[in-house]
Order: structure tokens, then sequence, then C-alpha cells
């Protein structure tokens, strides 16, 4: 067995050098022999891939938080976004509704306009009007 824990410890150390990610898994297959021999023979040897694996598990913590922040701070801004847009369109809309009643108002007054205008005119036609016998 040592010849194998030696095979082991050769196939750690490549991949520590290798900066790749590497598990006990990769290390079993390498090595030619199933993970829970690894786990059950030789527990040394995986907690010395657990604790190396550890810096990088510390980074990807690292950067999830970082990814974490920086997705608040989008949404923040999308929200400050959404905010104001929604403050401008409640804006046009009450200026839409104002011109709207004005537009009514003016077509009203128009209306009335012609009215008497109308009404003038009747008045002005029957009186120059004469009838001829």
């Amino acid at each position: 067995m040592s010849g194998l824990r030696d095979s082991i410890w050769r196939c750690v150390e490549k991949f520590k050098g290798s900066e790749n990610e590497f598990n006990v898994t990769h290390i079993a297959r390498a090595v030619g022999v199933s993970r829970s021999t690894l786990y059950k023979y030789y527990p040394d040897v995986v907690a010395i891939i657990r604790q190396s694996r550890s810096p990088s598990l510390l980074k990807r913590d690292t950067q999830s938080t970082l990814k974490l922040s920086l997705l608040k701070a989008k949404v923040k801004d999308q929200k400050t976004l959404i905010d104001t847009l929604s403050n401008i369109c409640s804006a046009q809309l009450v200026e839409i509704l104002e011109l709207r009643a004005s537009y009514q108002d003016q077509l009203e007054l128009k209306s009335l306009r012609i009215k008497a205008l109308e009404a003038e005119i009747s008045k002005v036609s029957k009186s120059r009007v004469r009838h001829i016998r």
C-alpha cells in the first residue's frame, strides 16, 4: 500500500502545481482507485485535498459577495431610474389631462360662439328679407 500512497501524493502534488481545481474524485480517477478507498484508507490525503481547496472556496465566496454587491447596486440604480420615469410619466399624465380639459373648454366655447353667430344671422336675414307680391 505504500506504493499507492506515494502515487496518491505525487498526483496531489501534480494537481496542486497545475493551478486547476481538483477534488477527491479527480485524485481517485488519476490514481485508479475509488473515492471510498481514499476516504477510508487515506483520510490524511482527503484532509490535504480539502485544505488545498479552501483558498479557492474563499475566492469563490469573495467573488460571490462582490457579484452580489454589484447586482444590488444595479438594482438600486434601476429602482432610481424607475422612480424617476414614474414621476415623469405622472407629471405628463397630469399635463395631458389638463390639456384635454382645456381642449374641451375651447370646443364648448367655439360651439357657443357658432350658435350665437347663427342666431344673429337668422335675426338679420329675417329683418332684411322683404316679401314681394
